[in-house]
């Protein structure tokens, strides 16, 4: 089997855990009215790599990521209400053009009026958890593409201990 042709093991299949923070600015800092952030799906990336190797490199996980912010938002339809099909204000059915399962909603969605809602799409500011067999790797939203949190938590430990036994 190429590498092209290369599926995942089922152990191997990466997921994404999506976290909406309603507390951080573009520039994560925190904001004055602090709620608690919530894990809000879980993505499963089943799509094959071309360029996996039983790793994770830079591209795929640029792709990880990408595809789990595309599924995690509302575009045409509602990401987390898990239905094919919606129904409008006057109750025609519609395509739902942002159902996908390969997104497990983890919180049941809001309701107003007894209407049922769905969830906001992904922001600046989320939380997005790389999940693999060896490890996670956490990175935040930013204006454009992510920001590898743990290269950045390293780098704070780094510079707060030079000199310091730890």
């Amino acid at each position: 089997m190429s590498k092209q042709d290369k599926v995942w093991m089922d152990s191997e299949v990466p997921t994404v855990t999506v976290i909406h923070s309603e507390n951080r600015n573009a520039d994560l800092s925190v904001v004055d009215n602090f709620e608690p952030d919530e894990a809000v799906a879980e993505v499963t990336y089943s799509q094959p790599l071309a360029t996996y190797d039983g790793k994770l490199h830079e591209d795929d996980i640029d792709k990880v990521l990408g595809y789990a912010w595309r599924w995690t938002n509302n575009v045409d339809g509602s990401w987390s209400r898990k239905e094919e099909k919606l129904s409008d204000d006057d109750g025609l059915l519609f395509e739902n053009g942002d159902y996908n399962k390969d997104v497990k909603v983890l919180l049941p969605n809001p309701t107003h009026a007894d209407k049922v809602w769905g969830r906001r799409s992904s922001m600046v500011g989320d939380l997005f958890i790389v999940n693999t067999k060896s490890g996670s790797i956490m990175y935040s939203v930013d204006n454009f593409g992510f920001s590898n949190l743990n290269d950045k938590i390293k780098n704070a430990i780094n510079e707060n201990t030079v000199g310091e036994s730890i």
